[in-house]
């Protein structure tokens, strides 16, 4: 190499030492040049999903480490968890995938020297339902402690054990009654299903009720994990499980509907012009609160509520009443409310046939969720508290509450006639019913 030679590339080496360091230097405290050679202060954009390592498309193009794909490209691919920093300030068509999940897609906006997150996507299986019993049910629900799945039929009430989904028909066609109810105890030792009591321990044990106990006209509750509370002609009366004793709690009374709560007996009855929500103590028969109401035919919901819930069923209204409030004991009317749940004490999640809304008690405001054009037959809170799944007649589906850029709505499946869906507690699994075909029963879908 000559003199001239080596001048050349010493100069070349200081051009491009004068070009790259600026660069550089910017890069490293978070500015680039933008359009029009504009500098710029980029954004962070930080993304994390349920399960990990889900590939990262930004407008399409999938990211990769910068220089990784140099050296090793099977690596090179950026996945979640993830922070991709220095990102110009715009709209970023953000797409995440994850081989056997349905894929999730966003428009986010990156601020200049901001962080915009993702930090809570869900990403749900894309799985097949596989069938665990086989039969024509017409209601299907999840024990208390999701150890059990009742399915009721039209004649008969089958329990399937979730561990090992053994089939049990605790009530056949043989007990003569053409509907079935049935209820928990608290602990979940015992099945009510009629008059049947059912003991999960000890079957031995099981003991037929129906002589003190008729399910066609008489409530039947618990007062707690031994004993049971039901109405009696005009009377309140318990009954214990262990010393088979039989109490009058309250007698001389007329209602519809009650719940015991904190010692405190709550009725509602119908009268000739209205209801009245009438509140006592059992123990010492003081009479506190009458409260009226439109007239209607009421149940409490949503017992373990700090508020008393009132549903009037015929017109889909869930009234909320603080009984014991010095200043406005009728909190709030939530109306055309077909499916209801409570979040929390303060969240409600509502539907009607074709919206799902969000209601906020604090503030007395609700939210719509989505508006779809067949009627919803049941609504979910996932444990994730930013999705919330419904099922139609014909598909199950999630949205996620995600308000920037549109509510993403995902179908999980699509089938004829499902009835249900329950979720188990940790929200990976829904059971349902429903029929593909001629092959017609109770399934099970793994989401996460």
């Amino acid at each position: 190499m000559n003199l001239n030679q080596r001048r050349i590339l010493y100069i070349l080496f200081i051009i491009a030492f004068l070009i790259i360091t600026p660069l550089v230097s910017l890069y490293a405290t978070g500015l680039r040049i933008g359009g029009g050679f504009r500098i710029q202060k980029t954004g962070i954009l930080i993304l994390d999903t349920e399960p990990r390592g889900a590939s990262i498309f930004l407008n399409n193009k999938q990211q990769r480490r910068p220089l990784a794909s140099f050296f090793d490209s099977a690596q090179s691919h950026i996945s979640t968890p993830t922070k991709i920093k220095n990102l110009l300030p715009k709209e970023y068509d953000v797409r995440l995938e994850l081989s056997g999940y349905w894929p999730w897609q966003k428009k986010l906006v990156v601020e200049p020297g901001q962080s915009t997150y993702a930090e809570d996507v869900v990403l749900f299986k894309n799985d097949i339902p596989r069938l665990i019993n086989s039969g024509q049910y017409a209601h299907i629900a999840l024990s208390p402690d999701n150890k059990y799945l009742t399915a009721r039929g039209n004649d008969n009430l089958t329990l399937i054990e979730l561990k090992n989904e053994n089939i049990h028909t605790v009530v056949s066609t043989s007990t003569g009654e053409e509907t079935i109810n049935y209820n928990w105890s608290p602990d979940n030792k015992y099945l009510i299903a009629n008059s049947y009591l059912f003991d999960l321990n000890d079957r031995a044990k099981d003991q037929d009720l129906s002589s003190i106990i008729n399910p066609k006209n008489t409530k039947i509750k618990w007062q707690d994990n031994d004993s049971l509370i039901y109405k009696l002609d005009n009377s309140l009366q318990s009954y214990n499980i262990n010393n088979k004793k039989i109490e009058t709690v309250k007698s001389e009374l007329s209602f519809d509907d009650f719940l015991v709560k904190d010692s405190n007996l709550f009725t509602v009855a119908r009268g000739e012009q209205s209801s009245q929500l009438s509140i006592q103590n059992i123990k010492d028969n003081e009479l506190n609160i009458n409260f009226d109401l439109p007239k209607a035919e009421y149940h409490f919901a949503h017992q373990a509520h700090n508020l008393l819930n009132l549903y009037d069923d015929k017109h889909q209204i869930l009234y909320l009443i603080d009984p014991f409030s010095t200043f406005k004991i009728l909190k709030d009317a939530i109306s055309n409310t077909k499916e209801s749940v409570w979040i929390n004490n303060n969240s409600l999640l509502f539907a009607n046939d074709f919206e799902i809304w969000l209601y906020d008690a604090n503030h007395q405001n609700r939210t719509l969720l989505t508006r779809i054009s067949e009627p919803i037959k049941k609504i979910i809170w996932h444990p994730s508290n930013n999705y919330v799944i419904y099922a139609t007649s014909k598909n199950i589906n999630t949205i996620e509450l995600d308000k920037r850029d549109k509510f993403n709505i995902t179908r999980l499946l699509e089938f004829d006639d499902i009835k249900g869906p329950v979720l188990d507690l940790n929200g990976k699994t829904l059971y349902f019913s429903a029929r593909i075909g001629n092959q017609e029963g109770v399934y099970k879908l793994t989401i996460q």
